[in-house]
């Protein structure tokens, strides 16, 4: 998502390449604050806390700081899942299965965060969850703004990329090598933190 809207804006000649990432990310910032705001007055019960909190959260995040300077797709990635986060929890069910959607498109590292959101708002709707048919309104509204978007960008993708996977994944997956023996080597420094 954050290339094809700084392409986009490169190519209508609206800012140089370099321009068009920032100010993906710049936009990724502001739907994240907001988003991020938005959660806070959900689940906080005293209003007072939450300007306080929001602040906190955006201007001591060290790595979303960086993030937000290099033209790396963060910014705008972790505001497509904040607000998948945000319209589960307002209970807006065709936004949330299409920033579901979303949110797996943009990164393919969100699935696992999508998974467990949509088994959550699954779980939140388990009355509404019968009859297991296309009558339901549960299972239309999925159909079409989760699995319809879906495939629409299969399509998409194949005809552009000419493959599902990202390059990123397939890089990391086919190109790059594993030196640790782990597949989550970046989670070992936090795991030796935790222990100190």
């Amino acid at each position: 998502i954050h290339g094809i809207f700084a392409g986009a804006l490169a190519w209508l000649h609206l800012l140089s390449p370099d321009n068009a990432l920032l100010a993906s990310n710049l936009a990724g910032m502001i739907l994240l604050s907001f988003a991020l705001l938005r959660i806070l007055r959900r689940i906080l019960p005293n209003d007072q806390v939450i300007f306080p909190c929001w602040i906190i959260s955006l201007l001591f995040s060290r790595y979303l700081l960086i993030t937000a300077k290099q033209g790396l797709e963060t910014p705008l990635h972790l505001a497509i899942v904040m607000l998948g986060m945000l319209f589960m929890l307002s209970g807006r069910e065709r936004l949330f299965w299409f920033f579901e959607t979303l949110m797996v498109v943009s990164k393919l590292d969100a699935l696992p965060i999508a998974v467990i959101l949509a088994i959550a708002f699954i779980a939140q709707r388990h009355a509404k969850l019968f009859p297991l048919s296309m009558r339901n309104p549960l299972w239309q509204r999925f159909l079409i703004f989760a699995v319809l978007p879906g495939i629409a960008w299969v399509i998409f993708a194949l005809g552009v990329f000419g493959t599902i996977m990202p390059q990123s994944a397939r890089a990391k997956m086919f190109h790059l090598g594993h030196p640790s023996g782990s597949w989550f080597p970046f989670i070992k420094p936090q795991i030796g933190r935790a222990h100190v």
